[in-house]
């Protein structure tokens, strides 16, 4: 239950890592050059928006990662020049309440979205992937 929003990260290994916290609202902050931009594992009912994550490089670099994350929106948000723009692994976890990823720009990352496992169930739609080597 927590808002935070309008803040700035840099050269940190994660920006926010989120692991069984739930119904969060992650807003309009900026984090570059981290390993990790924002990573949601193991929760559902959050929202990220208007965020921006630029340059989160090397072997486990990634903009936005979900992780058995269910009912989860992530609206409106710029991941560019991330290793992997978007890592979704088992989300959503609960079938019947499923993600929302929409309207992002996911822009020069070295994979725009990756899929870890088999996952069904997210609505992903109105995303500009622009230049990724793979999107």
């Amino acid at each position: 239950g927590n808002i935070i929003e309008e803040n700035y990260g840099e050269n940190c290994r994660y920006s926010l890592h989120f692991m069984y916290a739930g119904a969060n609202i992650i807003r309009n902050n900026e984090y570059h050059h981290n390993s990790v931009g924002i990573f949601f594992m193991y929760s559902r009912d959050s929202v990220a928006t208007g965020n921006v994550i630029h340059n989160s490089l090397g072997a486990t670099g990634m903009g936005i990662g979900l992780k058995e994350v269910s009912n989860f929106t992530i609206k409106n948000n710029t991941v560019i020049y991330c290793a992997q723009g978007f890592f979704i692994d088992w989300s959503p976890f609960e079938e019947d309440m499923p993600n929302l990823i929409e309207g992002n720009h996911i822009l020069y990352n070295a994979e725009g979205m990756h899929f870890h496992n088999q996952n069904v169930g997210n609505a992903i739609k109105n995303n500009n992937f622009i230049g990724n080597m793979e999107n």
